[in-house]
């Protein structure tokens, strides 16, 4: 029974401590009329909002004036090479040239 109080103190503590945070903050101001009027736009920044805001789709639809190509390969291609197995099976290894003297592959097992 004293352990559930001593519990009980503890947490009715916490959270009397957990509230003054929110009990010293400022109430917020609510006077609706000391709006401030806007100001119109000149027409320099009008000029600038109505380019940011136009789209035009055609733009993005255009293709690139030459075609795009990944940095780092030799544009000598990839060697593709099959193996057929006696079971059904087949590999797939798939080499990319580099220009180090490293190699890699890249291969897939397809069974049936």
């Amino acid at each position: 029974m004293r352990t559930s109080a001593y519990c009980a103190l503890w947490m009715a503590g916490a959270l009397a401590l957990a509230a003054l945070p929110a009990l010293a903050q400022e109430p917020a101001q609510t006077d609706n009329g000391a709006l401030v009027p806007e100001t119109p736009l000149t027409p320099e920044e009008s000029t600038i909002l109505g380019n940011a805001l136009v789209f035009d789709p055609v733009a993005l639809a255009t293709p690139p004036k030459k075609p795009l190509r990944i940095p780092g390969t030799s544009g000598t291609g990839y060697d593709v090479t099959r193996t057929e197995r006696l079971d059904g099976s087949s590999t797939i290894v798939v080499k990319q040239p580099l220009q180090t003297e490293w190699s890699n592959s890249v291969g897939a097992e397809l069974g049936p």
